[in-house]
């Protein structure tokens, strides 16, 4: 078993959590985005307190690791993952600066809506907004998903 399980930090300890799974080795992906607070531009996590780390069957040892909450898990008691083509899509969205920048969004919240591209084309959801828990609740809806429904899923 390997792939990116999806790991929850303790709120705000998302540096330590990075500076520990680095410390051991694991390779992890904290995306970032940049948002706007009034006419300042500011980057924040893309998933407050959430970030994916490249796991084997040597994962257990991340549920030890300082900054961290827990790793979320499949029902077979094994991390839940999301397939590679997730996280190429989020890496290929990001900028030189290394960040993701969030557009003004088309959609109002509650409407419903279809990927059109990416590892999740085709797939129907209902657009909730672009704030931090928004989007960590897309991230939860994502790896639902790829855990439950693979048939969503467009994996090369």
């Amino acid at each position: 078993m390997a792939g990116w399980a999806v790991v929850q930090s303790y709120s705000g300890q998302e540096p330590r959590a990075e500076a520990n799974l680095a410390r051991q080795a694991f390779e992890y992906y904290s995306p970032k985005c940049e948002v706007r607070q009034g006419s300042r531009r500011v980057v924040r996590q893309l998933f407050p307190s959430y970030l994916f780390v490249h796991v084997g069957d040597h994962w257990r040892s991340v549920l030890s690791t300082y900054g961290i909450l827990r790793v979320l898990m499949s029902g077979s008691g094994s991390p839940a993952l999301l397939p590679q083509s997730v996280i190429d899509d989020l890496r290929g969205r990001t900028n030189d600066e290394g960040v993701i920048p969030l557009v003004g969004s088309r959609f109002f919240p509650g409407q419903r809506v279809v990927v059109l591209r990416g590892p999740f084309a085709g797939c129907e959801g209902v657009y909730e907004g672009q704030s931090g828990s928004e989007r960590c609740r897309i991230l939860l809806a994502w790896l639902g998903r790829a855990t439950v429904r693979e048939d969503c899923l467009d994996v090369a």
